[in-house]
């Protein structure tokens, strides 16, 4: 049977290293809200081109389109605030840590990693971040960062937008 990939045992996020366009000092995200960590890719677009007279296309173009992905976060800590959605943080130890809103507009970009329970590990190497939150203060609501992310093209040549790799070990 062929390789399946399931499930998820660890989200990470990491920097992205200037030079390499590699990730690099990857850390946990931590509790993500349960079903909500998903992936997309767009169908990619087809253009036909057709001839006068002809009933078929003489040539197709295709177009690929984006890959996103969305989560829910639980851990709504000044760190995370800051790693997500801007802004600065006071870390003081005897005192509780505060998060304060930025200004404006926060340009965020990050290496994300994601493992599956299988051991596949899929790595986004360049993700646009976007973050806002999202508070119910109902007694069964809950304070979360609602993240999306667009996958964009590293900025150094030759370093793949995804990587996957998967857990089987192929033998000499």
């Amino acid at each position: 049977m062929g390789q399946v990939a399931f499930g998820v045992s660890a989200i990470e996020i990491g920097d992205i290293n200037a030079g390499t366009g590699l990730g690099e000092n990857y850390s946990a995200l931590g509790d993500v809200v349960k079903n909500s960590f998903k992936i997309n890719e767009e169908e990619p677009t087809l253009t036909k081109h057709f001839a006068e007279l002809k009933r078929y296309p003489v040539e197709v173009s295709v177009q690929n389109n984006g890959e996103q992905m969305e989560f829910g976060l639980l851990e709504v800590g000044a760190d995370n605030l800051v790693r997500f959605l801007g802004g600065t943080a006071t870390d003081v130890v005897g005192v509780k840590d505060k998060w304060s809103a930025p200004a404006g507009h926060v340009d965020i970009e990050n290496a994300i990693k994601v493992t599956t329970e299988d051991g596949t590990v899929i790595e986004y190497l360049r993700v646009k971040i976007l973050g806002y939150k999202t508070i119910d203060v109902s007694r069964e609501g809950k304070f979360t960062v609602m993240v999306k992310g667009e996958v964009l093209q590293p900025k150094v040549d030759g370093v793949p937008a995804v990587t996957v790799e998967d857990n089987v070990i192929t033998n000499p």
